[in-house]
């Protein structure tokens, strides 16, 4: 249950400027469980102003938290987890990577949680290490996994420069508290030609029009920022990458929601089932998944749903209804320059 900010303990504010821009010439966006949520009128950005301070962000990251919301996500417990749904559900991200053609090569997943990601990497031939704030998940990282896990923040380890050959940063930018200081320090420790992969929640997903102020992604005590394709590359080209692409992911989950008794949610959940049984959704998401795969250097495993797709839609129509379209996850892939 997502606590509001009245629930908490006294809870400090900070006030801060766009972490895109650096302005601070803002517009209301909205306000959700006590907290708000401004635009960038400059940029674009998203983000949350004024916000919980780190202190108390770090609150949130409990071993309760840990121990019964998250790891129930990935059917987990104290002592044990299923490697096989791990691997099923960072598929796109393995593909991503790709088995590294030599030996020696080295990944590193900032905000690595359990260690799961890393887990599955390590089995593709990769060595790896995680760096973590939360001490229960790192914890259990390196006891339950036994794979390599730091109890900091990146900035605080201090890696070498020029280290690794692929960061991943997985569901984590829009819960940096300093992106643009993450960000460097990313690209400091990359060898050149390596690569970054990212995730993050999609601000112009359908989901969240349909769902409005009650979609799940917007909740301003731990999602500092939020990101469109538009801003995600901005961000990146500030930090100095060379962006290989950022691409919308056709996937949509209805129960990702705080409201589940109203009728928008009904009506989502109604829409997806029925998409779903016509087959269009499934198709779709696989076109997106084998472009974004190609994108990587990949060679995908979904080819077959191109074709046949097509056959029955044109690919002008497709690419049309895509600006309204969008899933609700941006996959976002970049390179350090030679």
């Amino acid at each position: 249950m997502t606590k509001t900010v009245r629930d908490m303990d006294r809870p400090e504010l900070e006030s801060v400027a766009c972490r895109l821009c650096g302005r601070r010439n803002t517009r209301p966006y909205a306000v959700k469980f006590g907290l708000p949520l401004v635009k960038c009128r400059s940029c674009g950005l998203v983000y949350a102003h004024p916000r919980l301070t780190e202190a108390d962000v770090m609150k949130r990251y409990s071993p309760e938290y840990f121990f019964k919301e998250y790891l129930p996500v990935f059917r987990a417990d104290e002592t044990s987890y299923d490697l096989d749904l791990v691997r099923g559900h960072y598929h796109l991200y393995l593909q991503l990577i790709a088995p590294p053609a030599a030996p020696g090569r080295r990944l590193l997943d900032v905000g690595s949680g359990a260690g799961f990601f890393l887990k599955a990497a390590e089995g593709a031939g990769w060595e790896v290490e995680g760096v973590e704030v939360s001490t229960a998940a790192a914890d259990y990282a390196n006891r339950v996994l036994r794979v390599k896990v730091r109890r900091a923040k990146l900035e605080d380890v201090g890696f070498a420069p020029d280290t690794f050959d692929v960061v991943t940063l997985l569901d984590t930018i829009e819960h940096l508290g300093d992106p643009d200081r993450a960000m460097a320090e990313i690209f400091r420790i990359l060898k050149p030609g390596g690569r970054l992969i990212l995730n993050t929640p999609d601000l112009r997903s359908l989901s969240r029009r349909v769902l409005g102020k009650s979609w799940a992604v917007l909740t301003p005590a731990e999602h500092l920022q939020y990101y469109t394709k538009k801003t995600l590359r901005r961000a990146l080209e500030k930090a100095k990458f060379r962006v290989v692409g950022v691409r919308n992911l056709l996937n949509f989950n209805a129960e990702y929601t705080h409201d589940k008794t109203s009728r928008r949610y009904r009506w989502w959940k109604r829409r997806l089932e029925r998409e779903r049984t016509k087959k269009f959704l499934e198709k779709a998401f696989w076109i997106e998944y084998t472009d974004l795969v190609r994108l990587g250097g990949g060679n995908g495993d979904a080819d077959s749903a191109r074709p046949g797709f097509f056959k029955r839609i044109k690919r002008g129509a497709y690419m049309s209804a895509k600006r309204f379209l969008r899933g609700d996850v941006l996959v976002a892939i970049a390179e350090k320059p030679l």
